[in-house]
């Protein structure tokens, strides 16, 4: 498992002197899926399950677990310490800022869905049924757990779907894809998912 030191340094607790590190991985079982180094620093695909229909947003258990180790109790355990789901905090350019849509569509690695902790756009006007010029982008997306326009997460890798009507809400439209239609952020099954994104802090 690659590690590097945080640049802050050591942390002093007590009389001992602890080793701060950061996992250059990005998956807290040690194995990245997608999104491979050394082309990749800040993003990793990491495979991994989850029971039940979690949000993508619960927090973490600081459980390590992944499809190299065990099934993980939340989607955010299989990111590995100094790193988080990305877009956790509803801002699309965490994602946007470290790659391309098309960089999204293939990250290399294995062929499957990668899921983000952000729906794919703000809101929808008319329930979308005029299409993308009814998509609203930009501001704080939410995780929403009901069925509503916009709640699927964002979703990289080679299965992901560009199913829907908004598909500008990450990256320029057609760009910006998602897992399942259906499939609401805030109450995720894993079936059909192959694991979650990861960014660096």
């Amino acid at each position: 498992m690659g590690f590097e030191r945080r640049d802050a340094g050591p942390i002093e607790v007590a009389d001992a002197i602890v080793d701060v590190v950061i996992s250059t991985i990005g998956c807290s079982d040690g194995e990245r899926e997608a999104f491979t180094a050394p082309t990749f620093v800040d993003i990793a695909g990491c495979a991994a399950g989850w029971p039940g229909t979690p949000s993508m947003r619960d927090p973490r258990t600081s459980g390590a677990c992944g499809d190299d180790l065990v099934v993980c109790a939340v989607p955010a355990d299989a990111c590995a310490d100094g790193w988080h789901l990305c877009g956790v905090s509803g801002d699309p350019s965490d994602l946007s800022n470290r790659i391309t849509g098309a960089q999204c569509a293939n990250p290399g690695g294995v062929a499957g869905r990668f899921v983000a902790a952000l729906g794919h756009c703000a809101s929808c006007l008319n329930a979308c049924t005029g299409g993308e010029p009814d998509c609203v982008y930009g501001g704080i997306y939410e995780c929403s757990s009901s069925f509503i326009s916009c709640s699927e997460p964002v979703c990289c890798g080679s299965m992901c779907t560009n199913a829907g009507n908004c598909h500008g809400g990450v990256f320029p439209a057609p760009d910006t894809h998602i897992g399942f239609a259906g499939r609401q952020c805030g109450a995720l099954r894993f079936d059909g998912q192959t694991g979650v994104l990861c960014c660096r802090d």
